[in-house]
């Protein structure tokens, strides 16, 4: 930005993801990993359980979709120093690229001596990425985004159809009790061992989902840009429409969570983040 002011807005959103991960995860801290309990295939008599509706209301409003903010905030912070680059004439992406190897080392790290659900690899390798696709025209931009929206549309898609047929379903619900045996039982070093051995099985997650973190960290770029945190009449205007949009379109459609049988998982955790702020789209391709 032009001033040296911090934009409150910022501290305040970044804090809500952050608070909001901690939200979706503490139920696999709960349960020693067991991951069915962030899923619906099982569990999921919310009518005959208070414990199952405050887990599965709590999952509507916060799952996936604080995964979304944070990655849209690390594109805002992105963009942020690449504007500052600009002003003092720095090479692009230069210190920024030794910046998120750094974020990739911590997440490793997080990941071998802490727990396995971490996300700063997957944002430290997409922060790479997009730091070269900043500075092309706005139009490669967009159309960037919306490739990475499609692609990412495209395989949920075929996992939703998985989740149709009880193909995917099973396999979750059949997730092996490893995991949570070793939690409950297993030694330190054990979970390092079974964290290391099972590397790539653990970090499917976090690139299955680099196509929808480029989308979300260049939705934060373009909105820097469109002035979406500018304390003005234009930046309060679209600050109010994505409210709406989110209120009235996204928080609806997040409760389809309730419906049994876990049909609605995977399209409520990793496509309404990119629809629960459907009127950010219009500014962002006009």
């Amino acid at each position: 930005m032009k001033n040296k002011e911090r934009i409150r807005s910022l501290d305040i959103l970044r804090g809500l993801a952050i608070l909001g991960t901690l939200g979706t995860n503490i139920w696999l801290f709960a349960y020693l990993g067991e991951i069915n309990y962030i899923f619906t295939f099982t569990h999921n008599k919310w009518w005959l359980s208070e414990d199952d509706f405050l887990r599965i209301l709590f999952l509507s409003v916060i799952n996936g979709k604080l995964l979304g903010l944070l990655a849209i905030m690390f594109g805002v912070g992105l963009e942020l120093k690449y504007q500052q680059s600009k002003r003092l004439n720095q090479t692009w992406p230069g210190r920024y690229i030794w910046l998120s190897l750094i974020l990739l080392t911590e997440g490793l790290l997080h990941f071998i001596f802490v727990l396995e659900y971490d996300i700063l690899m997957s944002y430290a390798v997409t922060a790479i990425v997009v730091s070269f696709i900043v500075k092309m025209r706005k139009t490669m931009i967009q159309i960037t985004m919306i490739s990475a929206a499609a692609i990412h549309l495209f395989f949920i898609v075929l996992v939703f159809l998985g989740v149709l047929t009880n193909s995917i379903g099973d396999e979750l619900v059949a997730v092996p009790k490893e995991g949570v045996n070793l939690y409950q039982h297993g030694s330190w070093m054990n979970q390092m061992q079974y964290r290391l051995f099972h590397f790539w099985e653990l970090r499917t997650e976090a690139i299955f989902v680099i196509p929808f973190n480029i989308c979300m960290f260049l939705i934060g770029v373009l909105l820097v840009r469109i002035g979406v945190f500018d304390n003005n009449s234009n930046g309060i205007n679209i600050r109010k429409r994505m409210m709406k949009a989110g209120l009235l379109v996204g928080l609806p459609l997040n409760l389809l969570l309730f419906v049994p049988g876990g049909y609605f998982d995977f399209p409520v955790r990793y496509i309404l983040p990119l629809f629960y702020r459907l009127d950010t789209w219009e500014p962002l391709v006009s």
